[in-house]
């Protein structure tokens, strides 16, 4: 108790409270939207990849050797079910494209370039194709082939020359590789003949 004549002691006041700063907000940029597909374009790709594994050749004869064989080929694939259809497209995006591929130099520059595709893909992964992977590859050798020998298919060849510029294939950048292939065989095929001057005699 206090003495007499003293105050008495007052309480001790409660701190105040200080408010709070809540922590800042990290800026966060809103998500781009993903870019709008062109569908008319992404069905036009499909389609003229689609019809570059679906024209191969058959047991009696190529579905591009003229006018009759496409219209008994476009008739043939009308009367697949689903099913079907995706028998057939698994079996040609799987190394089931049949027939040659073209004549023997065209699916040897093909060989090359699908040996450089290895090359690179070792290089890069640091481990050799699946077998599915290089199955895709040997489809894709075909196709390559059978676009090159398209184009030449009326022109004499130069071997010499042919042999000197399939040379350079090994050389090619792997950056440079991913290109071509990225693009249409047929692309990859007139980039080479562009080239190559004076391997192909076509007459003109």
């Amino acid at each position: 108790a206090p003495a007499p004549g003293e105050p008495a002691a007052q309480p001790t006041p409660e701190p105040t409270p200080q408010p709070t700063t809540p922590p800042p907000t990290p800026d966060l940029e809103a998500p781009q939207a993903a870019p709008a597909l062109d569908l008319e374009e992404e069905l036009s790709n499909a389609m003229a990849a689609l019809s570059r594994l679906l024209g191969r050749t058959r047991e009696e004869g190529s579905c591009t050797e003229d006018d009759d064989a496409v219209l008994a080929c476009a008739a043939r694939v009308a009367t697949w079910g689903c099913d079907e259809l995706a028998q057939e497209l698994e079996g040609a995006m799987t190394g089931g494209l049949g027939g040659n591929g073209g004549p023997a130099w065209a699916r040897s520059y093909a060989a090359a370039m699908g040996g450089r595709v290895v090359d690179c893909y070792a290089e890069e992964a640091g481990h050799p194709l699946t077998a599915e992977q290089a199955a895709d590859i040997a489809t894709y050798e075909g196709i390559l082939a059978g676009a090159m020998g398209s184009m030449g298919a009326a022109c004499l060849l130069n071997e010499e020359r042919f042999a000197e510029c399939t040379s350079g294939i090994a050389l090619m950048s792997c950056d440079t590789l991913a290109a071509q292939i990225s693009s249409d065989a047929s692309l990859t095929a007139s980039d080479f003949v562009a080239s190559c001057e004076g391997f192909l005699d076509c007459g003109f």
